[in-house]
C-alpha cells in the first residue's frame, strides 16, 4: 500500500458498502475481504468460519479461504466443538485464539493431525465474532511452516477488523434471515465476553 493510499479500515469499509449495495455477492465480498486480510497481516493463508449447531455441540464450517493454495483451498471443512473443546472454549471464552507454534501449544493437539499438519499451519491467530449479541464466526489468519510471533498490534488490529466484519454481516442479512437464523441458531456470547 502506498504511504497516501486508503487504510485498511477503509478499504474494508469500502468492501462492506459494495456488500450491502449489492455491487458484491456474498462470497466475492468474503474473498475479497479475506485478501485484504492477508495483504494485511503478510500471512499464508485467511479464512472466514462460521458457526453452526447449538451450544455444547458446536461447529465451525469455512465459509471462504484465501492463500497461497488458491482460494476456497478449504470452503465446506468442518471442525467439531466435540472433537477440539480446549480450542472452541478459549475461542468463545476469550475471543482470541493466537498461536505462536502450534506444534506445542496443548489445546491444540487434536487439531494437529486432523488439520494443521495437513494444511501445514504452524502458528495461527483467530478472533471470534458476533452478529447483534450473538456468537456468529471466526476470522482466521495462518502462517505456514514456521513460528510467529502475534504481535499485541497485530492481535487489535484483528479484533478491530472482526468489528467491522461484524457490522458488515449484520447489515447485509435481510431482517427475515436474521431472525430466523438467529431462532435456529441461538448462539449467545458468554457474560462479559465480546469485542470491545
Amino acid at each position: 500500500m502506498s504511504a497516501g493510499g486508503p487504510s485498511t479500515l477503509e478499504r474494508l469499509r469500502r468492501l462492506g458498502l459494495a456488500l450491502a449495495d449489492g455491487q458484491l455477492k456474498r462470497q466475492a465480498y468474503r474473498l475479497a475481504m479475506l485478501a485484504l486480510l492477508r495483504e494485511q497481516f503478510d500471512c499464508s493463508r485467511t479464512s472466514l468460519w462460521r458457526f453452526s449447531g447449538q451450544p455444547g455441540d458446536l461447529r465451525l464450517v469455512c465459509r471462504a479461504s484465501v492463500g497461497r493454495g488458491g482460494d476456497n483451498a478449504l470452503l465446506g471443512a468442518e471442525l467439531d466443538q466435540a472433537q477440539y473443546g480446549a480450542y472452541f472454549a478459549k475461542l468463545a471464552r476469550e475471543g482470541v485464539f493466537a498461536c505462536e507454534d502450534c506444534v506445542r501449544e496443548p489445546a491444540l493437539a487434536p487439531l494437529r493431525a486432523a488439520y494443521l499438519d495437513a494444511q501445514r499451519v504452524r502458528a495461527l491467530l483467530d478472533v471470534s465474532f458476533d452478529v447483534n449479541g450473538r456468537l456468529y464466526g471466526v476470522l482466521c489468519c495462518e502462517q505456514a511452516e514456521l513460528p510467529r510471533a502475534w504481535l499485541p498490534a497485530e492481535i487489535a488490529a484483528l479484533l478491530r477488523f472482526g468489528r467491522m466484519v461484524s457490522l458488515q454481516v449484520a447489515r447485509a442479512i435481510p431482517d427475515e434471515l436474521r431472525q430466523a437464523a438467529f431462532v435456529a441458531d441461538p448462539l449467545t456470547l458468554p457474560p462479559g465476553r465480546g469485542l470491545r
